[in-house]
Protein backbone atom coordinates (compact mmCIF):
# COMPACT_ATOMS: atom_id res chain seq x y z
CA UNK A 1 0.00 0.00 0.00
CA UNK A 2 2.98 2.40 0.47
CA UNK A 3 4.38 1.73 -2.26
CA UNK A 4 0.93 2.98 -4.26
CA UNK A 5 0.84 6.12 -2.05
CA UNK A 6 4.37 7.14 -2.54
CA UNK A 7 4.35 6.25 -6.28
CA UNK A 8 1.35 7.83 -6.73
CA UNK A 9 2.68 11.08 -4.65
CA UNK A 10 6.04 11.26 -7.12
CA UNK A 11 3.51 10.57 -10.15
CA UNK A 12 1.67 14.05 -9.38
CA UNK A 13 4.94 15.78 -8.51
CA UNK A 14 6.27 14.66 -11.84
CA UNK A 15 3.17 15.41 -13.99
CA UNK A 16 3.16 19.07 -12.72
CA UNK A 17 6.78 19.48 -13.75
CA UNK A 18 8.32 19.60 -10.24
CA UNK A 19 10.26 16.57 -10.54
CA UNK A 20 8.46 13.71 -8.72
CA UNK A 21 11.87 12.65 -7.37
CA UNK A 22 11.92 15.60 -4.75
CA UNK A 23 9.20 13.24 -2.96
CA UNK A 24 10.29 9.37 -4.10
CA UNK A 25 13.90 9.63 -2.75
CA UNK A 26 13.03 10.97 0.56
CA UNK A 27 10.27 8.53 0.87
CA UNK A 28 12.37 5.56 -0.36
CA UNK A 29 14.68 6.19 2.23
CA UNK A 30 12.73 7.36 4.98
CA UNK A 31 10.03 4.70 4.99
CA UNK A 32 11.73 1.93 2.82
CA UNK A 33 15.35 2.23 4.21
CA UNK A 34 16.93 2.09 0.70
CA UNK A 35 20.32 3.46 -0.05
CA UNK A 36 20.98 7.00 -1.40
CA UNK A 37 22.25 5.34 -4.57
CA UNK A 38 19.39 2.39 -5.03
CA UNK A 39 16.67 5.39 -4.46
CA UNK A 40 17.90 7.36 -6.74
CA UNK A 41 18.31 4.52 -9.43
CA UNK A 42 14.71 3.63 -8.63
CA UNK A 43 13.81 6.96 -9.17
CA UNK A 44 15.60 7.27 -12.82
CA UNK A 45 13.83 4.14 -13.88
CA UNK A 46 10.15 5.45 -12.69
CA UNK A 47 11.15 9.28 -14.27
CA UNK A 48 11.52 7.15 -17.99
CA UNK A 49 8.08 5.92 -17.41
CA UNK A 50 6.76 9.19 -16.35
CA UNK A 51 8.40 10.87 -18.52
CA UNK A 52 7.07 9.18 -21.67
CA UNK A 53 3.69 9.63 -20.26
CA UNK A 54 3.91 12.73 -19.73
CA UNK A 55 5.43 13.94 -23.46
CA UNK A 56 2.75 11.90 -25.27
CA UNK A 57 0.02 13.71 -22.98
CA UNK A 58 1.36 16.81 -23.52
CA UNK A 59 2.33 16.62 -27.14
CA UNK A 60 -1.32 15.32 -27.94
CA UNK A 61 -2.50 18.70 -26.25
CA UNK A 62 0.11 20.69 -28.12
CA UNK A 63 1.70 22.32 -25.37
CA UNK A 64 5.14 21.33 -26.03
CA UNK A 65 7.77 23.52 -28.06
CA UNK A 66 10.39 20.91 -29.87
CA UNK A 67 12.71 23.44 -30.82
CA UNK A 68 13.33 24.20 -27.09
CA UNK A 69 12.97 20.97 -25.47
CA UNK A 70 15.18 19.53 -27.89
CA UNK A 71 18.03 21.66 -26.68
CA UNK A 72 17.07 21.21 -22.62
CA UNK A 73 16.99 17.50 -23.41
CA UNK A 74 20.74 17.39 -24.99
CA UNK A 75 22.63 19.46 -22.25
CA UNK A 76 20.32 17.68 -19.54
CA UNK A 77 21.43 14.66 -21.02
CA UNK A 78 25.13 15.61 -21.09
CA UNK A 79 25.18 16.65 -17.70
CA UNK A 80 23.33 13.64 -16.40
CA UNK A 81 25.58 11.39 -17.65
CA UNK A 82 28.89 13.17 -16.54
CA UNK A 83 27.51 13.81 -13.08
CA UNK A 84 26.00 9.92 -13.20
CA UNK A 85 29.68 9.21 -13.16
CA UNK A 86 30.71 11.51 -10.65
CA UNK A 87 28.01 10.01 -8.11
CA UNK A 88 29.33 6.40 -8.94
CA UNK A 89 32.26 7.44 -6.90
CA UNK A 90 30.74 9.33 -4.21
CA UNK A 91 29.35 7.68 -0.74
CA UNK A 92 25.72 7.25 -0.35
CA UNK A 93 25.86 9.26 2.95
CA UNK A 94 27.90 11.91 1.14
CA UNK A 95 25.09 12.05 -1.25
CA UNK A 96 22.15 11.74 0.85
CA UNK A 97 23.76 15.10 2.56
CA UNK A 98 24.53 16.79 -0.92
CA UNK A 99 20.47 15.73 -1.87
CA UNK A 100 19.23 17.38 1.20
CA UNK A 101 21.48 20.58 0.33
CA UNK A 102 20.18 20.82 -2.99
CA UNK A 103 16.60 20.12 -1.59
CA UNK A 104 17.42 23.13 1.09
CA UNK A 105 18.40 25.21 -1.53
CA UNK A 106 14.96 24.77 -3.84
CA UNK A 107 12.99 25.65 -0.78
CA UNK A 108 14.63 28.44 -0.10
CA UNK A 109 14.35 29.82 -3.70
CA UNK A 110 10.98 28.79 -3.56
CA UNK A 111 10.01 30.36 -0.51
CA UNK A 112 11.92 33.66 -1.77
CA UNK A 113 9.95 33.89 -4.93
CA UNK A 114 6.63 33.22 -3.19
CA UNK A 115 7.10 36.17 -1.32
CA UNK A 116 8.15 38.33 -3.65
CA UNK A 117 5.11 37.34 -5.87
CA UNK A 118 3.07 38.03 -2.40
CA UNK A 119 4.81 41.74 -1.95
CA UNK A 120 4.32 42.44 -5.92
CA UNK A 121 0.65 41.47 -5.84
CA UNK A 122 0.19 43.36 -2.80
CA UNK A 123 2.28 46.64 -4.59
CA UNK A 124 -0.53 46.03 -7.59
CA UNK A 125 -3.84 46.27 -5.43
CA UNK A 126 -2.13 49.79 -3.44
Amino acid sequence: MWYILVGLLSGVLGAMGMGGGTILIPMLITFFSEKQKVAQFINLVSFVFMAIFAVVLHKKNDLIDFSIGTIFAVFGGIFALIFSLVTVNIRSYALGKIFGAFLLVVGVCQLIGAIKKSKALKQKKH
